[in-house]
This record gives structure tokens, C-alpha cells and sequence, in this order.
């Protein structure tokens, strides 16, 4: 899930930002505006066809399709704060829609949010698939839907709780008692970062923020799969040994596999942005800081790139999604020829009723239609690689 934030360090020479001006030594963003526009449109087509898909009844018993779906709400979160995002890019928005407080305090609120909960999820991802391969049996029993909700809703509470501090970090640039932090080549917006505890504040943010909240779970994450593969690995390599042949995988690891390009691609998009946050206030010189300008862009872009991943990895998603949109355009083209053939019969009743006072005695042509039977039922799983758990 996407969530771009200002971890900016404090500079040598703390300025006070203004409305309409700039950002430091003269950048004028251009870019941003057109790439968040797009990841909007991506991420919203795609997320709600994640819910769409997933949301049926026959998944109500899949772990893991229960996680997408978490996943794909909290991408959706964070896209709806991309859309309030995009609106400081212009300086005529800043007196209503940021001109208080506590309006900024609110959105990157809800940006951290998304941000937690998507690392929280991926960490919780990566524990169900490490049982569901390594320890199936112990999965079945232990790994059921209804703990699975349990955890997600827990997920979704510790990221309200542990995006608490961020509250007290941001004020709007028109009101608002704390001196602004700043670096250079930054972007203004109508939102200041803010200490607002003292200088101490600036080395628990860095490690709060970046170490106990990115990389500490991503770390964990990274072993779990790491462990994984190993484990697939050496049970090929047995059967290959015994039998001869590749051994037929099983739908867990097919899962596992669509999860954990899901994680890379996050960790991609995250890693610039965490690393500068980290590095860059006890070593200003370490990393150029326009280098930070792409990194706030990148975790908006995570937003739209989990259903291009599941498209890529798997394609019975793909083929769901296909579906899905061809028989909504055939049912509108059926709609279509019904209200056309409608207007030919009533035209030619209307030409049967003027042309029957003068002589002419003609019934009006008759009009066969053949309408097809549009209704596909698909036996085939959209997703058949995510398993159906039936212990609750």
C-alpha cells in the first residue's frame, strides 16, 4: 500500500515556509501532478477489481484472499489521500483545504495509517504462508478464517495506534507556533513538518519511523521467505532425486510466490525513501537530496501496483478480470440492440398505421431477433492458487 510521507531531516538552517513560493533553492515540482493523477486512475480501476473479484462467497474461506482484500483496502485509503495530495500542488487550495491544523494533522494521520498497515499485513502475509508451506498440518488446524479476521482487525488497530505521534508532527503552514524543517531541493506544500517535543524528537522519528516501522518487519518478512524458499527448494531437489522429475507444486507455494513479488515490489518502492529518512540526518552529504523528491513518489506509485502484480503473476486473475469486463460490454451491447430493434418495430407500426387509411393494406414486416444466452458460468477458479481453508 502506498503511503508517501515528509521524514525530512533538519537542516543546518531551518527556514519557515511560505505560501505559493517554490520549494528550497528554486524547484518548481512539474512531474508530480501528472503521476499521481495516473496512479489514481490505476489504482482505483485495479483495487476495486481485487474487491470485486475477492469479495465473492466462495473466497469468504481463503486466508489468503482475506489478506488481499486488506491489502486492497488500505491501498484504497492511501489513494484517497493521494487525491488530497495532488491538491497542494496549488497554492489556491491551501486557505480552505489546509488553511487549519488540524486538516493537516488529519491526512498524514491517515497516511501513516496506510503505510502501517500495509507492512503490518505483509508481515502477517509472510507468517500464514510460512505454516501454510512448512507446516500444513499445523496450518489447517491453527490458520483459521475466523483467527484470520481476528488478525486483520488487530492489524488495523495497531496501525490507528502506532500512527498516533504522527498527530503532532505536521501543522498547516498558515498557523501553527513550530518552526518549520526543511532541506534542500524540498517541495512546499501547504503542511509543515514540526519537532514537537524538542530536538530529541528528530532522532526517535528517524528510528521510529524508519527502523521499527519499516525495516524491523521487513526484515522479519524477508527471513520468513527466505526460509520458504529454501524449503521448496530442498523438497524438489528430494523428489527430484527419488522420482526424476520436477514435483508438481502445490497452491500454497503458487500463493507464496504472487505474495512475495507483492513484498518486493513494496520494498522497492519504499527503500529509497526509508534509506534517505535514515541516513540523511547524520550524514547530510551521504545522498543527493533530490534523490528524497523521487523517493516520496515512489510509495504513491505502490497504491496502483499490487493488481498489475497479481495480472503478471497469475493469470486465472487475469482471466477474471477479462471476464468480468467482457460480459459487462456484451450485456450493454445486448442492451443496445434490444432498444434498436424496439425503435425498427415501433417505426414500422407507426408506417402500417398511416399507410392503412390509404389503401394500403400491408402488414407491417415482422422483425426476428435472436438474442443470445449471455449468461458463462465460469467453473474455473479466478484465483485457484489461493486455497480454500474450511476450518473456522
Amino acid at each position: 500500500m502506498a503511503n508517501s510521507t515528509e521524514w525530512e531531516m533538519v537542516s543546518e538552517s531551518e527556514t519557515e515556509d511560505r505560501p505559493g513560493q517554490a520549494g528550497s533553492d528554486g524547484y518548481k515540482p512539474g512531474y508530480e501532478v501528472p503521476l499521481l493523477t495516473v496512479v489514481c486512475l490505476l489504482g482505483f480501476t485495479g483495487n476495486f477489481l481485487v474487491w470485486m473479484i475477492y469479495s465473492k462467497p466462495k473466497y469468504r474461506k481463503s486466508n489468503a484472499a482475506i489478506y488481499i482484500l486488506s491489502l486492497a483496502a488500505g491501498d484504497i485509503l492511501a489513494l484517497v489521500v493521494v487525491i488530497f495530495h495532488i491538491t497542494e500542488f496549488f497554492p489556491v487550495t491551501w486557505p480552505v483545504l489546509w488553511g487549519h491544523d488540524w486538516q493537516c494533522a488529519l491526512h498524514r494521520f491517515f497516511r501513516f495509517v496506510g503505510f502501517n498497515n500495509t507492512v503490518l499485513t505483509m508481515t502477517a502475509i509472510a507468517v500464514d504462508r510460512y505454516y501454510a508451506v512448512r507446516h500444513p498440518v499445523a496450518f489447517k488446524i491453527r490458520f483459521t478464517v475466523k483467527r484470520t479476521r481476528i488478525v486483520i482487525g488487530t492489524l488495523w488497530t495497531l496501525s490507528l495506534a502506532a500512527a498516533t505521534p504522527t498527530i503532532f508532527m505536521f501543522q498547516s503552514i498558515f498557523g501553527g507556533s513550530g518552526q518549520a524543517v526543511t532541506y534542500p531541493g524540498k517541495i512546499n506544500f501547504a503542511c509543515k513538518l514540526v519537532l514537537p517535543f524538542g530536538r530529541w524528537f528528530k532522532d526517535f522519528k528517524a528510528i521510529y519511523l524508519n527502523v521499527v516501522l519499516f525495516y524491523l518487519p521487513v526484515v522479519i518478512t524477508a527471513a520468513l521467505y527466505v526460509q520458504i524458499v529454501i524449503h521448496v527448494w530442498r523438497n524438489n531437489r528430494f523428489v527430484r532425486a527419488r522420482m526424476g522429475r520436477v514435483p508438481h507444486r502445490n497452491s500454497h507455494w503458487k500463493t507464496a510466490k504472487t505474495l512475495l513479488t507483492v513484498f518486493v515490489v513494496y520494498v522497492a518502492c519504499y527503500i529509497i525513501l526509508i534509506t534517505y529518512n535514515l541516513l540523511a540526518p547524520y550524514a547530510p552529504n551521504l545522498l543527493p537530496p533530490q534523490l528524497k523528491n523521487v523517493g516520496l513518489l515512489l510509495p504513491y506509485v505502490n497504491s496502483c501496483m499490487n493488481p498489475i502484480v497479481y495480472s503478471f503473476t497469475n493469470p486465472s486473475f487475469r482471466k477474471a478480470c477479462w471476464d468480468a469486463t467482457r460480459c459487462r460490454r456484451l450485456v450493454r451491447s445486448d442492451t443496445s440492440q434490444t432498444d434498436v430493434m424496439k425503435e425498427v418495430n415501433s417505426s414500422a407500426d407507426d408506417h402500417y398505421m398511416k399507410t392503412n387509411g390509404e389503401g394500403l393494406h400491408m402488414p407491417p414486416p415482422t422483425i426476428s431477433v435472436v438474442v443470445a444466452n449471455l449468461y458463462v458460468k465460469d467453473k474455473s477458479s479466478p484465483y485457484p492458487n489461493l486455497e480454500q481453508n474450511t476450518k473456522m
